[in-house]
């Protein structure tokens, strides 16, 4: 590579979630204290990017599949999150959230396991009062 010339490259199209190592053995506190077992990911960016809209068919009837089901399942959606990267380096990335407080909800509680008590009654209260 030439080291006077700028290479930019855009960096899309990948994953909303990853495998945790299998060393890192996470566990999540609910609200009722209980221990939760999540299905052994994590978000790629952060738990508020938003999945490509044609991936969101992915968690539909997502209840009705066994749990290897739901991993494959979950493992197909990629995110609205990009990076940017200049010869080899990353200098910069970003996201699109997501807008709906029902897949925001959705993507805590049940694909994540991720329990923000305060957070999660604020998206309830928002959704009552069916604002979005």
């Amino acid at each position: 590579m030439d080291p006077t010339q700028l290479n930019f490259l855009w960096v899309e199209n990948f994953p909303l979630f990853t495998p945790i190592e299998k060393n890192q053995n996470r566990k999540f506190d609910d609200p009722e204290n209980k221990i939760v077992e999540h299905f052994g990911i994590e978000s790629t960016h952060h738990p508020f990017t938003s999945p490509k809209p044609e991936d969101i068919e992915h968690l539909i009837q997502f209840q009705d599949k066994s749990p290897e089901e739901k991993l494959e399942s979950i493992m197909k959606i990629s995110g609205l999150h990009y990076d940017l990267v200049l010869n080899g380096s990353e200098i910069g990335g970003g996201s699109i959230r997501i807008h709906s407080p029902q897949l925001q909800l959705f993507i805590l509680k049940e694909i994540l396991k991720v329990f923000f008590f305060f957070f999660l009654q604020k998206l309830f209260q928002i959704q009552k009062k069916n604002l979005f």
